[in-house]
């Protein structure tokens, strides 16, 4: 990447000691580049890696400006996101801090991956009308349905129209992947059992779910999708605390922050993705990463008065480093800790899900996402599990790419998960007669002289039950009053087994529909509804009889 100052006319100011810059009148552009934050979709993370985008800038006049006050371009901590608490319920307010403390909207970082990916299937692919495309976004398990919408509003800032987009789960794509996997490689890729768990371990979480093969040869969920925040990120936060640990954490710090040296951070981010596949591929004892030596010896003189390899060899790392060329030579027992852990949370979690599910007596886990196939897991997770069959995508596939590919086919057919288990129980807003001793004095209305409890939570599904795709219940909507222009349909949902109110603690809306009532002599007029639990999106569909129009919504199910 050009450095910005090229931009700049320098001078020596001999007053103040300090370089100072000056751009001329015009219009400036300025590079801004970042990572692809690990919350992204695994479908992309792979085929692209950064975004850079520019900010332009018309200036009236001379500018000047001291040149500590420059920023070039930042890096977005990929980190960040995946540690944040809020990453769950992640929303267009939400921010993300560069490494400098700079803070910029997460929909904005987001929303232009986005829109550099759609740029690239325009330019690759110019026979394609963009409108015939459909895009699947996939999402992690873990997200709630806040952080879906999110996504779905960062695709349609870019121009992606509603019908034309679905958000599917990571680990459900993987397994539709590996149902056609079968039929494309029969030699190569065994058949699958009738029930199944597939354990998606990607960049910066890893997903699970479980499913079982129907005779139709659809699929039916038997477990909850779930997740955690572990995979691949937390071992590059390992791998950069080891770097300070060896460089100094003033080094470190400064190839974050300073200008001069946010390219060589640039470049250990880009070889730590390249050291893990080394780490996890390789069976060598010794492994190499390549460091940008130049800057790093100006830096250990610059803090610690030594040079590189004086740095490496007083620290507590001395015995299982050395230095050749430009690369820090690693012996593989030194690295141990940077997977260790994860791999044990890893274990953790599959054990916990498979007890779960023990009643369904499952043989099988399929492994898929970029850290599947590195020994250093896949063994431990074989020796863990060693009465069951472990599947992983054949060396001729890219096990990376089963969540990019198992979403293509998801999109061509959507149908082919046919049930899935509630995360909550859902419910809607509804007015009854009033019982005193029964209801919240509170919660009292009067209505045309008749007594009713106000905002009380009817039931529709609860929460961990098998509901199939396209479930319709219908309800009957009548209206309460004679003067009553509109019916409010407001669906909510709730982690608890029970509520009573759609505003006790836990319990949130969903979505909501305003039926406008037409014109009628009838004292109570009557609208339905069908509630409908789709692939993964809830609609509400009401009819209003009188003027038979159909009002509609459609939200991503939580």
């Amino acid at each position: 990447m050009e450095d910005i100052t090229s931009c700049w006319l320098k001078r020596d100011d001999s007053a103040n000691k300090a370089e100072t810059h000056y751009l001329p009148q015009g219009v400036h552009k300025f590079p801004f580049e970042f990572f692809v934050p690990t919350g992204c979709p695994t479908t992309y993370e792979g085929s692209i890696g950064r975004v850079r985008t520019y900010v332009s800038a018309t200036l009236e006049k001379l500018w000047v400006a001291d040149i500590s006050t420059l920023k070039p371009f930042t890096v977005i901590n990929p980190l960040d996101l995946n540690k944040d608490p809020r990453a769950k319920n992640i929303s267009t307010e939400m921010v993300m801090k560069d490494v400098m403390g700079l803070e910029m909207k997460t929909i904005d970082v987001f929303s232009t991956f986005i829109y550099e990916l759609m740029k690239r299937v325009k330019t690759e692919y110019e026979e394609i009308e963009f409108e015939d495309i459909l895009w699947v976004l996939t999402v992690p398990a873990v997200w709630s349905s806040t952080a879906i919408h999110f996504m779905r509003q960062c695709a349609e800032k870019k121009g992606v129209r509603q019908d034309r987009l679905m958000i599917a789960s990571e680990p459900e794509v993987v397994s539709v992947y590996f149902q056609y996997l079968h039929t494309f490689n029969p030699t190569g890729v065994p058949e699958l059992d009738k029930r199944y768990l597939v354990v998606d371990i990607g960049g910066g979480t890893v997903d699970i779910t479980a499913h079982e093969k129907t005779e139709g040869g659809n699929l039916i969920e038997l477990c909850k999708r779930t997740g955690e925040n572990m995979g691949a990120t937390e071992i590059d936060k390992n791998f950069l605390d080891l770097l300070g640990e060896i460089v100094g954490e003033d080094v470190m710090k400064s190839l974050m922050t300073e200008d001069n040296y946010k390219d060589s951070y640039f470049d250990i981010l880009r070889e730590i993705e390249n050291f893990k596949r080394t780490i996890f591929v390789s069976s060598n004892d010794n492994l190499f990463f390549k460091v940008p030596k130049s800057d790093l010896e100006i830096l250990c003189k610059q803090y610690y008065d030594k040079s590189l390899m004086e740095k490496i060899a007083s620290s507590k790392y001395a015995k299982e480093l050395s230095m050749k060329k430009e690369k820090i030579v690693f012996h593989r027992s030194s690295l141990s800790f940077l997977f260790i852990p994860v791999v044990n949370k890893i274990i953790g979690k599959i054990a916990q899900v498979l007890e779960e599910l023990k009643e369904f007596q499952i043989n099988m886990i399929i492994l898929a996402g970029g850290l599947s196939r590195s020994p250093s897991i896949g063994k431990k997770i074989v020796n863990k599990f060693k009465h069951m069959k472990i599947i992983t995508t054949p060396e001729e596939y890219a096990a990376d790419l089963a969540v990019v590919t198992g979403a293509v086919l998801y999109g061509h057919r959507p149908h082919f998960i046919t049930s899935r288990i509630t995360n909550f129980t859902y419910g809607r807003l509804v007015q009854k007669p009033f019982e005193i001793g029964k209801h919240k004095p509170a919660k009292r209305i009067t209505i045309d002289g008749v007594d009713l409890c106000n905002d009380l939570f009817e039931v529709l599904i609860e929460r961990d039950t098998t509901v199939m795709v396209n479930e319709k219940i219908q309800k009957e909507y009548k209206t309460t009053s004679t003067l009553q222009k509109q019916v409010r349909i407001a669906v909510y949902y709730t982690e608890k087994d029970k509520v009573d109110y759609v505003d006790d603690d836990g319990c949130r809306m969903l979505c909501e529909v305003m039926v406008p009532l037409g014109e009628s002599k009838m004292a109570h007029q009557c609208v339905i509804v069908d509630f409908i639990f789709g692939y993964a999106e809830f609609q509400v569909k009401a009819f209003e009889k009188e003027t038979g129009k159909y009002y509609e919504v459609t939200v991503e199910l939580p």
